[in-house]
């Protein structure tokens, strides 16, 4: 009892320091590459050229959708760690206290941008990222007060401490997150259309060259293998069979759900990674898993993602002419790119790395010394095959992405931790894959 209360305590200061090191990332995306103004005159230019009028740019025009998305997104994620840092109070009061702390930080970013000369403030920038801010904590907030009430309901008290549940939960996250990211949703119905009618046309194309579906696959069957365990333990009649149905549903939907997101295509050949995943899922969690050994499995998880993730960041495989250097300004590539491929290369090494980081806690009562022997693997993993990216066409290592992996295993840690601290579950769950 006294290592989960630990782990629990650790689990809070972890996204308490999640918080904080977003907060300094906030700073530092808004004001990178770090180009100050030359003198005083520069900055009374950028003082005389802010626009006072929220949504309206200095020329009298409407401000830049795009631009305003941009903000709305970057400040989401402050406000889904504020409202989980002030854990476990989670009201009205505490969701206005993130928002103020959010206005606070746009404000005194703004105020710096003053001193740049690449730089524009605007009462937009403000506007926008309040609201993103309040987004993230109002909806975390309503969400976990919404789940908590049911699962504390009489009709969900046995399942209430099911010490499997949670693995459910943030597999089918990790799944649905990873069929919609990065998340440009878009309801034009010509888009929906053009994207039916190639499906028709080609129903199913297949790709010879492997890019996602070595992450797809282990995605799915982690997906599988834990609904088939929680249906068996619930006892349901033919548990294996009704798991699978669920998952590839529920996976099915969200990729046929790619229709309304603008950079990203349904398809049959990625159905078929799906049900073969899942398939495999359902099947292993059948075998006799109990002789073989928790640092076994840690070897089996570290080596399936090392090489699936290698298989997505290293396509197409083929080799470029000469060397790319490594970028080690985190995010100055992204900088000059466009806003959503920053996000989706970002949001992508977190889910490749997420499993990994949710696996390695369920062998490992989290203290100082595993936290920081998590993240030691989690480079060892990434960074490697980051550097060789600078040998194949097309592909810029960043030290972006390393980072990227770290945020996705430490977010792992974090809430599987403050699911159980939660629950008051007392011991950890390894009566079918051994101890």
């Amino acid at each position: 009892m006294e290592t989960d209360q630990k782990s629990s305590i650790y689990g809070v200061k972890g996204i308490t320091i999640l918080w904080a090191i977003f907060s300094l990332f906030i700073l530092y995306a808004t004001l990178i590459p770090f180009t100050p103004a030359s003198d005083l005159s520069l900055v009374k230019s950028n003082i005389s050229a802010i626009s006072w009028v929220p949504f309206v740019d200095p020329d009298g025009t409407r401000a830049s959708i795009p631009d305003m998305v941009q903000n709305i997104l970057l400040f989401l994620p402050f406000g889904f760690l504020g409202l989980l840092a002030g854990y476990p109070e989670r009201g009205v009061s505490n969701v206005f206290k993130v928002t103020a702390l959010g206005l606070l930080l746009s404000f005194s970013v703004e105020i710096l941008q003053l001193f740049t000369s690449n730089r524009t403030t605007s009462a937009t920038d403000i506007v926008t990222n309040t609201i993103g801010t309040f987004a993230g904590a109002a909806f975390t907030a309503s969400m976990l007060s919404s789940v908590l009430l049911l699962l504390r309901s009489k009709g969900f008290s046995k399942y209430r401490c099911d010490k499997y549940l949670a693995l459910v939960v943030m597999s089918t996250s990790v799944v649905i997150a990873g069929a919609l990211q990065p998340f440009d949703f878009s309801l034009d119905v010509g888009g929906v259309w053009s994207k039916l009618k190639a499906i028709k046309e080609t129903p199913f194309s297949f790709d010879p060259v492997l890019r996602d579906e070595g992450v797809v696959a282990l995605r799915m069957f982690l997906f599988g293998f834990v609904w088939s365990v929680w249906f068996e333990k619930l006892k349901f009649r033919y548990a294996v069979i009704k798991a699978f149905l669920v998952c590839v549903l529920i996976s099915v939907a969200f990729e046929g759900a790619q229709l309304v997101v603008q950079s990203r295509m349904p398809g049959l050949q990625d159905v078929v990674v799906i049900v073969i995943g899942c398939s495999m899922g359902v099947w292993f969690s059948r075998r006799d898993l109990s002789r073989v050994s928790s640092t076994v499995w840690i070897r089996i998880i570290l080596m399936a993602t090392a090489i699936s993730v290698a298989i997505q960041i290293l396509s197409p495989f083929r080799l470029s002419d000469g060397y790319t250097a490594f970028n080690w300004f985190p995010f100055l590539a992204y900088y000059e790119r466009t806003t959503f491929i920053a996000l989706s290369n970002f949001i992508e090494s977190m889910l490749m790395f997420f499993p990994m980081g949710f696996i390695l806690q369920y062998f490992n009562p989290i203290t100082k010394k595993s936290i920081l022997r998590i993240g030691l693997l989690t480079v060892m993993i990434a960074l490697p095959l980051e550097l060789l990216q600078g040998w194949i066409a097309g592909r810029y290592p960043d030290v972006t992405d390393v980072l990227g992996a770290l945020t996705g295993v430490f977010l792992a840690v974090g809430l599987c931790v403050l699911w159980y601290n939660e629950f008051n579950v007392s011991e950890r769950v390894q009566n079918r894959i051994g101890n």
